[in-house]
């Protein structure tokens, strides 16, 4: 696709960044879509929306992708879908090509569920379109159009896209009986004038005109199929919209050179090029828009360097630390990094089974976040030793050539990623620092002194049973060891201590579980750095019943032990203001600019979807015979209903995931460890 791009010209004025008290934009999204593109719609997620914004925040995206029902299957795998990515809006109607106008009009009503004086533009998109939105907000700001723009968008009416002209006119038709009757065309006369309308790939209104179009004496003519649905746009506003502002964006919104049979309506993709229309998904093509190096600064880019640290980091976690998981993702793991990309972190919760319905209500929670890894051990505090142990072969899994350290902590540890990253790379410890952690053993941490040392016993079949310690004598010398709330080894001590040859004492309960991380490398890694590091490690004051080994949180408290999530705690840990620059902080303010990628409705639910799935089949399709009693219906009904409901909180994707039920039924059958995938989940995906 090398041929459709040209970037010969200089960069446009309008591109530069905008001054940091210039107004909060703000957009509202309808991607408009059908229930089989699963495919679009991840693209459009990973290449579009993803790691906005890139400079200084200029940009707030409330989005949807748009779609109706199916009455078949795909129902429910858009209700699993949306279950994990809360960013899908299924109207009531039927998809179709022939009610694509009445889509378009549900689409408006969408963006005006919000006030028109809280947001700037709507905006409508295919999910074949790549559109550059950082790109786009600084051309809404400062592009010179042929026509004068006015003020504010919150206070003028202005039509801004690929324009088209027609002289189509039709009358509305109250009638909803018949949804795919179009209506009536106007008669030949004064009323059939022509007008602009938009190229329906993507288009915006500005909030004040989307206010005019949906106020409540406007009766939209809607029933018109594709694909003239995209001429009612202009019709809209040419009958309720005089003296709408039109900008015709030939340059920044097109199709690239040979992705259109009329190549007269396509041109190269340039730095004018906010949006290029009928991009594949199915060939690297997307992802190549993507990556073209003059859009680079436009999204917040991962680059693999050699000082870019890559943190394999396993949380230990108890199978009904459900809270604690929550908001360990929700306070520590989200929104990273904040201003230069600085940390990746590869991360697993690391339970055991049960046993019992914990086991299920976790398979539930992993279809969800995918980010659960069920290890082979029945979860108890005699068996943590085995469990330290399982963590470290998972870290191991990946070579040590690829990522700088691995990190384990505990669930109630708060942890400032991003702060520690910074810590790792420029802290001046006691000890001087080797250079790179892939090539020199560092452990890093809290530590303690201990003597004990195990005898490593091969013997798995009484795991509960501890292993015996080494008789008094030369080998029961003295060593550091790491307090396990939050400990970090290097990739290439990781890689040291997993060799074949190694084997390591694991047959321990808590609480001398961390003591044997010392063990492992006293005994298998002679020459290591030892990073005691007192004030980055700590509990808080208050926190612990020693006091002695408590500290005040301040600048070097990068992990903070014994965070409370019951209270409030945790957050406030997270909002601490010296602390706000390591995040992507959602900030309300006329100068900050961030992105929440979807805001959920109560009323726009999985359950709901099936709900008014069922609510069709009983209505419409099912015709019982008059002699069974109608109560016998209705108790039928509402049992079933009452089922539905009772899944809303604790099963969301249970009727919407063919994963869960294998799981389900493994469990029932023996609580077979195999359901449990061994992977990776990447907080920041790579680009």
């Amino acid at each position: 696709m090398n041929s459709s791009f040209d970037f010969t010209t200089s960069r446009p004025d309008w591109l530069s960044v905008p001054e940091r008290n210039a107004q909060l934009l703000i957009i509202r999204l309808a991607i408009i879509s059908h229930s089989k593109e699963f495919d679009r719609r991840k693209a459009f997620r990973q290449y579009v929306l993803a790691d906005l914004p890139a400079h200084k925040f200029e940009v707030e995206v409330h989005y949807r992708f748009i779609m109706g029902y199916t009455r078949d299957v795909d129902d429910l795998r858009v209700a699993q879908e949306r279950a994990v990515h809360s960013d899908i809006l299924v109207i009531d109607q039927e998809d179709g090509t022939d009610r694509m106008g009445e889509k378009r009009r549900r689409m408006l009503r969408w963006a005006a569920e919000m006030p028109g004086s809280r947001y700037d533009y709507y905006m409508s998109a295919d999910t074949d379109a790549f559109v550059r939105l950082a790109a786009l907000a600084r051309r809404l700001r400062k592009y010179k159009s042929d026509t004068e723009l006015p003020g504010s968008p919150r206070e003028q009416d202005i039509m801004w896209g690929r324009m088209g002209a027609h002289a189509l006119h039709l009358t509305p038709n109250a009638d909803e009986s018949h949804p795919e009757v179009e209506d009536e065309e106007v008669p030949p006369g004064p009323a059939r004038f022509w007008y602009s309308y938009l190229y329906g790939f993507i288009y915006l209104f500005n909030s004040h005109l989307v206010d005019r179009l949906t106020r409540q004496e406007v009766v939209l003519p809607h029933h018109i199929h594709c694909p003239a649905d995209d001429v009612i746009l202009g019709m809209w506003v040419a009958n309720h919209a005089e003296g709408t502002t039109v900008v015709d964006d030939v340059q920044g919104f097109h199709d690239p050179t040979g992705h259109h049979s009329d190549e007269k309506s396509t041109r190269p993709v340039s730095r004018d090029s906010v949006v290029a229309h009928h991009i594949s998904v199915a060939d690297p093509e997307m992802i190549g828009m993507r990556k073209v190096e003059e859009f680079k600064d436009k999204w917040v880019v991962v680059a693999k360097s050699s000082t870019f640290y890559y943190i394999p980091k396993t949380i230990i976690s108890r199978p009904k630390e459900f809270d604690r998981r929550k908001a360990f993702r929700q306070y520590v793991l989200a929104d990273l990094p904040a201003h230069e990309v600085e940390v990746e972190v590869h991360y697993r919760f690391i339970v055991g089974y049960t046993r019992d319905v914990d086991d299920l209500r976790v398979a539930q929670e992993r279809a969800v976040h995918s980010d659960i890894l069920v290890i082979d051990q029945e979860d108890g505090t005699d068996r943590m030793g085995e469990k330290r142990r399982r963590m470290l072969r998972w870290a191991a899994e990946m070579p040590g050539s690829r990522y700088d350290y691995y990190m384990s902590a505990d669930t109630d540890a708060f942890v400032r990623l991003a702060a520690l990253a910074r810590r790792l790379r420029k802290y001046k410890s006691d000890t001087e620092l080797p250079g790179s952690p892939r090539e020199q053993d560092i452990m890093w941490g809290r530590m303690g002194a201990h003597a004990l040392h195990l005898t490593p016993n091969a013997d798995e079949s009484h795991p509960e049973v501890e292993d015996e310690e080494v008789s008094p004598g030369p080998a029961g010398f003295w060593y550091s060891y790491l307090y396990g709330f939050s400990y970090l080894f290097s990739s290439h001590l990781v890689d040291r201590l997993t060799r074949q040859e190694v084997v390591l004492p694991h047959h321990i309960d808590y609480p001398a579980d961390d003591v044997i991380l010392g063990v492992w490398v006293a005994d298998h890694a002679e020459g290591r750095t030892v990073v005691d590091d007192v004030q980055g490690f700590h509990d808080p004051t208050g926190h612990h019943s020693d006091e002695k080994s408590t500290r005040l949180v301040s600048w070097d408290s990068v992990v903070a032990h014994h965070i409370s999530v019951a209270d409030p705690e945790m957050m406030g840990m997270r909002k601490v203001e010296e602390f706000k620059d390591e995040w992507v902080v959602v900030a309300k303010s006329s100068t900050f600019y961030y992105i929440p990628k979807s805001t959920r409705s109560d009323c726009d639910t999985p359950i709901s979807a099936i709900g008014r799935l069922m609510h069709r089949v009983f209505d419409r399709e099912f015709r019982l015979p008059p002699s069974i009693p109608l109560h016998h219906i209705r108790q039928t009904y509402r049992t079933i209903r009452g089922i539905v409901a009772s899944l809303q909180n604790s099963w969301r994707s249970w009727m919407t995931s063919r994963c869960i039920w294998r799981s389900l039924r493994k469990c029932c059958i023996g609580f077979s460890r195999s359901m449990i995938p061994v992977g990776r989940c990447r907080l920041l995906t790579e680009v």
